[in-house]
C-alpha cells in the first residue's frame, strides 16, 4: 500500500493512498472518501476534459 500525507497552511493533513483492491482513498479528520479503479478513471476523464 502507498500512502501519502499533505499538509496545508492551515495545519490540516490530508491522507491519500492506493486501496489494495485498486482505486484510491482520501481521508482529512474523519471524513473519508473511497474511489474503485472505474471511479477513478471517471473522476480523471472529467476533470482533464473541464480545465
Amino acid at each position: 500500500m502507498i500512502e501519502i500525507h499533505i499538509h496545508d497552511n492551515t495545519g490540516t493533513i490530508t491522507r491519500a493512498g492506493i486501496r489494495e483492491r485498486g482505486g484510491f482513498y482520501l481521508q482529512q479528520g474523519r471524513s473519508w472518501v473511497t474511489l474503485s479503479a472505474a471511479e477513478a478513471a471517471r473522476l480523471r476523464e472529467f476533470l482533464e476534459t473541464h480545465q
